[in-house]
């Protein structure tokens, strides 16, 4: 499908970016109050935002209209327009919303571990159904009963960190700059290769609680931002 393809070229463009390095202004800061005329990287990202925006916003005006008609199906652009006041978005950050969503690292990983475990995602679906059903989304109303999809989310993270970035932070009288990168400890046992929610289940089919001191799916430092218990970061 070429719309997909266009898709996972936008993905790729999005993580070849972020790779420490990739831009000589990451080594000289001083470099991005250059003028665009002289800052390649600065035309280039000017093109390619252009380039998507019209893209994403063709996308959604279509789901747009088929909403109008009453003929769209639930999903994250139709919720993104249904949003879109409540929320103050402009159109072009409604459109860009989903696509955020659909690049993020993490969702992809989540497609990988189910389609390699089918053991775990057969889990993750009877879940869903029990709690669910088949004929809504989730809400965030049903959290505390989806201990198994909040432990696959757990595991996910511990599995297959991302790199969100940070600021200045002390920790324990330890000063960590920006642009520091810190890793927590998360391959130990013998099945770290295996993608396992069990690992965080208690005897009692309940989650078992975070680390000490951090937050489901927050760490306790608070520039971490989106920082898991177990991610990768680069401050």
């Amino acid at each position: 499908d070429p719309l997909i393809k266009k898709c996972d070229d936008f993905v790729k463009l999005i993580i070849r970016a972020g790779y420490p390095g990739s831009h000589f202004v990451e080594y000289f800061p001083w470099m991005k109050y250059l003028p665009a005329a002289i800052s390649p990287w600065k035309r280039r990202a000017n093109t390619l935002f252009e380039e998507y925006s019209a893209l994403w916003m063709e996308l959604f005006r279509g789901v747009e209209k088929k909403l109008n008609e009453g003929d769209a199906t639930p999903g994250m652009v139709s919720h993104s327009i249904r949003q879109q006041e409540r929320l103050g978005l402009s159109d072009i950050e409604a459109s860009w919303l989903p696509v955020a969503l659909y690049a993020a690292e993490t969702m992809l990983w989540f497609f990988v571990a189910m389609i390699v475990f089918p053991e775990k995602q057969r889990k993750c679906q009877e879940e869903l159904d029990a709690v669910v059903g088949r004929s809504r989304m989730p809400t965030i109303a049903d959290r505390d009963n989806l201990p198994y999809m909040r432990a696959a989310i757990r595991e996910l993270l511990r599995w297959r960190t991302i790199s969100p970035v940070g600021e200045d932070e002390w920790y324990k009288g330890n000063f960590i700059p920006k642009g520091t990168s810190c890793y927590g400890h998360i391959w130990y046992g013998p099945d770290v290769e295996d993608f396992n929610p069990d690992r965080f289940i208690g005897e009692d089919g309940k989650l078992l609680p975070a680390l000490m001191d951090t937050k489901d799916g927050m760490s306790s430092l608070p520039h971490r931002a989106h920082c898991s218990d177990f991610h990768a970061y680069r401050r």
